[in-house]
């Protein structure tokens, strides 16, 4: 039997041609994973946009997607209902509420998609935690009483440290649609405040949660008893690498607690108030305008409180050349406190100098009178 040969039909493509200079760069090698160095490296010659807004106060970025930011404050400072108010914001406060006029202070901007807000509390019980939420369900419901779609509320108090990480962990992992995620206290994901292992490796850990998931974590930790820092190691870390960090603070002789940004990267807004109504509500106080920062007379460096002082420094670090002598740095502190606090001459300048010197903020390199001499700034020894 003779089978005929099937005829062969012509290609309707055009033949594939490959530029003479084409290094295939853009094809990525089938089995191979990239390494760490080109996981790391970054094309800056592409245009890529900003990170999208979470949270706006006064039309001024509070935090962006793929970064955290922290709240301190001493104990009882209301710094949950500070959280409660940063949560309505982002699930949308109830069109009928008069909280804020027409100022509209505070805006959530969470995008399509991104829209969840989870709350975790690892320090209170049941009941308290609840009470927190129902807060936020009062200022984003008229009625108050329904179940919000899209905010979830843990409680993690009774759970291991180790437990309450790989609660946060699996939240994030199997929410697709979280946009804020609010974890208050963030010492009681760590066993140690003062361990610098441990302060690391949770700072790692939110800068990877925000990043690859493409959410915003606000932190809250208290501050220390007898100052304004931020407790241990854990705290100056995470204002090291924080978005923006804020200060709740109680105002003496009035009902309300001041909220004010202590470090930002992006332009700062101004500080407002909020105090508690009779219905147990945060309310902003619109008229509320914080007090001039003009001192009587001339402070010494041992009247400024220990934020002041590392803002001080920080801004003299970012202006400082390589190996300052002596004159460069107090020429810089003058600059500084002047900019910052009050006009200030050589002899106030000098006892600055001094007290930072005395404090291990800045430190001499070299013997004295030696022109090879120069300092280093350190703005850390006011966070420790």
């Amino acid at each position: 039997m003779i089978t005929k040969k099937p005829k062969s039909i012509p290609s309707t493509k055009a033949p594939l041609t490959i530029p003479d200079n084409d290094d295939f760069s853009d094809i990525s090698i089938i089995g191979r994973e990239l390494s760490l160095l080109e996981r790391a490296k970054v094309d800056y010659t592409k245009e890529l946009p900003p990170p999208e807004a979470a949270l706006k106060v006064r039309d001024e970025i509070f935090g962006t997607l793929g970064n955290f930011s922290l709240v301190i404050g001493k104990a009882k400072s209301r710094k949950t209902f500070l959280m409660a108010l940063i949560m309505a914001a982002c699930l949308g406060f109830a069109k009928k509420t008069k909280l804020f006029g027409n100022m509209h202070m505070m805006q959530g901007c969470l995008p399509p998609g991104k829209k969840r807000v989870v709350f975790v509390d690892t320090e209170q019980g049941e009941y308290h935690v609840a009470k927190v939420a129902k807060r936020v369900t009062r200022l984003t419901d008229p009625v108050g009483n329904s179940k919000l779609e899209n905010f979830d509320v843990y409680g993690a108090r009774t759970f291991a440290t180790n437990e309450r990480v790989q609660i946060i962990e699996d939240i994030i992992a199997t929410t697709p649609d979280l946009g804020l995620l609010v974890i208050d206290g963030v010492r009681d994901i760590i066993t140690s405040i003062n361990d610098e292992e441990q302060a690391t490796f949770m700072a790692n850990k939110l800068l990877k949660w925000t990043e690859e998931n493409q959410i915003h974590i606000i932190t809250v930790l208290h501050q220390n008893k007898g100052d304004f820092n931020a407790r241990g190691h854990i705290g100056t870390e995470l204002i090291n690498k924080a978005e923006t960090t804020v200060s709740v603070t109680p105002q003496k002789g009035e009902d309300v607690s001041k909220v004010e940004i202590e470090y930002c990267r992006n332009k700062e807004f101004d500080p407002f108030a909020f105090r508690i109504t009779d219905d147990g509500l945060p309310e902003v106080d619109d008229g509320w305008m914080p007090k001039s920062k003009e001192p009587k007379g001339k402070q010494s460096p041992v009247d400024i409180g220990e934020l002041t002082h590392a803002k001080i420094l920080q801004q003299i670090k970012t202006k400082i050349g390589d190996k300052p002598k002596h004159s460069d740095v107090l020429s810089l502190i003058k600059l500084t406190v002047t900019d910052q606090l009050q006009p200030i001459g050589n002899t106030i300048a000098r006892d600055y100098f001094t007290y930072y010197m005395g404090e291990n903020a800045i430190i001499k390199h070299g013997k004295d009178r030696s022109p090879k001499a120069y300092y280093t700034i350190h703005p850390e020894a006011f966070n420790a």
